[in-house]
C-alpha cells in the first residue's frame, strides 16, 4: 500500500512538473508576445504621426486653391468691367448703324455662353473642395481610431502582465488573451486599409480640383480672345460690311456649335455630380462597417472582464470557457462578413473613380473641340482681313494688358 502512494506521489510530482514546464514557456511566449505588442503601438504612433503631417500639408494646399480661385474671379471681374465699358463706348460711337447691332449680338452670346461655361466649372470646383474637406474629416476620424488601437494595445499589455501571474491558476485565459491578439490585429489591419483608401481618394480629388482650375483658366482665356476679335470688328465696322456680309452666317454656325458644346459640357457635370453621391454612399455604407466593428470591440471588452473574473470561479471555468469561445467565434464570423463588405464597397469606389476619371477625359475633349471652334472663327476673320489687302488702322487697340491674363 506505502509502495502504491509513493509511486502516486511520484506520478502526480512529474504532471506538476510538467505543467509547470509548460506554463513557464507559456509565459515566455506571453512575454515576447507582450514585445511584440509594444512594438506595433510604436508603430501606429509613428503612422498616426504621418496621417497628422499629411493632413497639415492637404489643408495648406486648399488655401493655397482658395487663394488662386479669389485671384481668377477677381481678374475675371476686371475683364468683365473693361469688356462692359468697351461695348458702351462702341455703341455709343456708332448710336443708329444697323451693322452695329448686328455685329453685337453674335458677340453677346459668345459671351454669355462662355460665361455659362465659367460658372458651371466654379459649381464643380466648389462641389469638389467639399469632397476634398469630408476626406479630411475620414482621415482624422481613422487618425482618432489608430490612437484608440494603441490605447488598447496598452491594456492589452496591462492585462498580459497580469495573466503571467494566473497562468498557474489556469491555460484557458491564455488562450483567451491569444485570440483577442488576433482580433485586435484584424482590426489594425482594417483600419490601415481603409486609411490607405482615403489617402488614394485624397490624390484622386486633388487631380481632379487641380484639372477644373486648368480649365477655368483655358476659359478665361478664350472670353479674353473673344473679346479683343469684338473690339477689332467694332474697330473696322466701315472697312469690312460688304465682307462680313458674306461671313457672318458662318460664324452664326460656329456660335450654334459652341452653345451644343456648352450644352454637353453641363451634362457632364450633372453625369460627375452623380458619381459624387454615389461615392457619399458609398462612404457613408463604410462608416456604417466602422461603427459595427466599434461594437465588436466593445463585446470583445466584456468577454475580457469575464475572463478576469474567471478564476475566483474555479468550478464554473469549464462552462463559461466554453460560451465564451462560442461567443468569441460568432464574433470572429461578423468581422469576416464586415471585411468582406468592405471589400466590395472598395471595389465599387474604385469603379466610381474609374467613371470620374472618363468623364474628365470627356469635358477636356469638348474642351479641345470648343477651342478648335474658336481657332476656325478666328481663321474666317483673317481672311476677310486679307481679302481687303488694307492694313489695320492705328486706333485700334488690344482689350487687356499683359497684367490681365490668369496666371
Amino acid at each position: 500500500m506505502q509502495s502504491n502512494d509513493e509511486r502516486a506521489l511520484e506520478r502526480k510530482q512529474r504532471s506538476l512538473d510538467m505543467r509547470e514546464q509548460n506554463l513557464t514557456r507559456k509565459e515566455q511566449a506571453l512575454t515576447r508576445q507582450e514585445e511584440q505588442s509594444k512594438q506595433r503601438a510604436k508603430s501606429n504612433d509613428e503612422k498616426a504621426n504621418d496621417l497628422r503631417d499629411k493632413e497639415q500639408t492637404l489643408k495648406e494646399r486648399e488655401r493655397s486653391m482658395e487663394e488662386r480661385q479669389r485671384d481668377i474671379d477677381q481678374r475675371m471681374r476686371g475683364v468683365e468691367t473693361q469688356l462692359a465699358a468697351q461695348q458702351a463706348a462702341a455703341q455709343a460711337a456708332r448710336k443708329g448703324g444697323r451693322l452695329q447691332a448686328l455685329l453685337t449680338v453674335p458677340a453677346i452670346v459668345i459671351f454669355v455662353a462662355v460665361g455659362y461655361l465659367v460658372f458651371q466649372l466654379q459649381e464643380r470646383q466648389q462641389s469638389v473642395r467639399g469632397e476634398l474637406d469630408n476626406l479630411l474629416s475620414q482621415a482624422q476620424r481613422l487618425t482618432t481610431a489608430l490612437t484608440e488601437s494603441a490605447r488598447r494595445n496598452e491594456q492589452l499589455n496591462q492585462s498580459l502582465t497580469s495573466s503571467r501571474a494566473e497562468a498557474s491558476s489556469t491555460g484557458a485565459e491564455l488562450q483567451g488573451l491569444r485570440k483577442e491578439k488576433a482580433q485586435l490585429q484584424q482590426e489594425k489591419s482594417t483600419l490601415q486599409s481603409s486609411l490607405n483608401a482615403s489617402e488614394t481618394k485624397t490624390r484622386e480629388l486633388t487631380q481632379g480640383l487641380t484639372s477644373a482650375q486648368n480649365e477655368s483658366a483655358s476659359l478665361q482665356q478664350q472670353l479674353q480672345d473673344k473679346a479683343s476679335e469684338n473690339a477689332e470688328l467694332a474697330s473696322k465696322q466701315k472697312e469690312l460690311e460688304g465682307a462680313l456680309a458674306q461671313q457672318q452666317e458662318l460664324i452664326q454656325q460656329q456660335t450654334a456649335r459652341i452653345e451644343t458644346l456648352a450644352s454637353e459640357l453641363a451634362d457632364t457635370a450633372a453625369s460627375l455630380q452623380q458619381a459624387t453621391d454615389a461615392l457619399e454612399r458609398s462612404n457613408a455604407d463604410i462608416a456604417a462597417a466602422n461603427e459595427r466593428e466599434q461594437s465588436l470591440t466593445a463585446q470583445l471588452e466584456e468577454i475580457k472582464t469575464a475572463l478576469a473574473t474567471q478564476g475566483a470561479q474555479r468550478q464554473e471555468s469549464d462552462t463559461a470557457q466554453a460560451a465564451l469561445t462560442t461567443q468569441v467565434e460568432s464574433l470572429t464570423a461578423q468581422v469576416k462578413t464586415l471585411e468582406t463588405s468592405n471589400a466590395t464597397l472598395s471595389q465599387e469606389n474604385a469603379a466610381l473613380t474609374q467613371e470620374n476619371t472618363t468623364l474628365s477625359k470627356n469635358l477636356a475633349g469638348k474642351n479641345k473641340e470648343v477651342e478648335s471652334l474658336t481657332n476656325q472663327v478666328k481663321t474666317l476673320q483673317q481672311e476677310v482681313t486679307e481679302s481687303r489687302k488694307e492694313p489695320k488702322p492705328e486706333a485700334q487697340a488690344p482689350l487687356l494688358n499683359s497684367d490681365a491674363g490668369v496666371s
